[in-house]
């Protein structure tokens, strides 16, 4: 098990759970809490659960963080609770304390898409956005000790399973589907992060969806030499993937000053 030998968690954050502003406790490790201590020096930092997320609780499955002028908004995903084992989930948390801690507002900047963009462009903006910030935040939650490599390993293990099932959408573009869209972007962090897990990837995928690593190729190649450990680096590839995928006037780039404030209603 990922969370054998047991570490322990028996530092505690408190989080919303109900709109009547009633709060419960995640359990963490201790340098976890001491992340949660100094993003509140840095930030006005609320946690909530996913059910409450301010857009839709159909949002609010995964752990992430909303930004806004006034605060950050640290979504505890209502999925990750229930399946994530206690080391899974205190990664998670620390993910996006680091991303709080790091994250400079004067420079802050997201690239939105309108309701009429196509579906499955909505999802790769959104999850090329996250995985370049992941990337870099990973890196270093691995210097603090985070075992990211194994829950990655962990995640393997499930994706790798049957990996011959993957020949059922062996001839789509993984940019038509979501699968293949997912394994894209994992692949893509992997390649950046736990390069020897992303060869095990290769060697049983490959074989069934060589499309996909031919996309992945293709992706790599407009993000080589970049920098992503700074958010100019990261801007830029994300820039370029767009431009070359003809996805860029899909997008516009927003300050965090255009950003409206995320209401939530138990602050009121």
């Amino acid at each position: 098990m990922i969370n054998q030998p047991e570490p322990v968690y028996s530092y505690t954050i408190p989080y919303y759970i109900s709109h009547e502003g009633e709060t419960d406790e995640l359990f963490v490790s201790e340098k976890t809490y001491e992340k949660f201590l100094k993003s509140l020096e840095v930030e006005k930092v609320v946690l909530i659960s996913g059910k409450l997320h301010p857009i839709s609780s159909e949002y609010g499955e995964v752990t992430t963080t909303l930004f806004d002028q006034e605060k950050a908004s640290i979504v505890i995903g209502t999925k990750d609770y229930q399946e994530y084992t206690n080391e899974l989930l205190d990664i998670a948390i620390a993910q996006e304390l680091e991303k709080v801690i790091l994250t400079d507002k004067e420079n802050f900047s997201r690239f939105l898409y309108g309701e009429e963009t196509p579906d499955m462009i909505k999802m790769f903006i959104d999850d090329i956005q996250q995985t370049l910030e992941e990337i870099h935040i990973a890196k270093r939650l691995k210097k603090d000790g985070y075992r990211i490599t194994a829950r990655e390993q962990l995640l393997a293990t499930d994706i790798l399973a049957n990996p011959v099932q993957w020949s059922a959408i062996r001839d789509l573009s993984p940019y038509e589907n979501e699968h293949g869209l997912f394994l894209l972007t994992k692949l893509f962090f992997l390649v950046h992060v736990e390069e020897s897990l992303f060869q095990q990837y290769k060697k049983q995928l490959q074989p069934h969806y060589p499309l996909l690593f031919v996309e992945l190729e293709k992706l790599l190649k407009e993000t080589k030499k970049l920098n992503l450990s700074t958010l100019k680096g990261r801007e830029k590839a994300l820039v370029k993937t767009l431009t070359k995928l003809r996805y860029i006037n899909y997008v516009k780039k927003v300050s965090i000053k255009e950003i409206e404030s995320f209401q939530l209603s138990m602050e009121t």
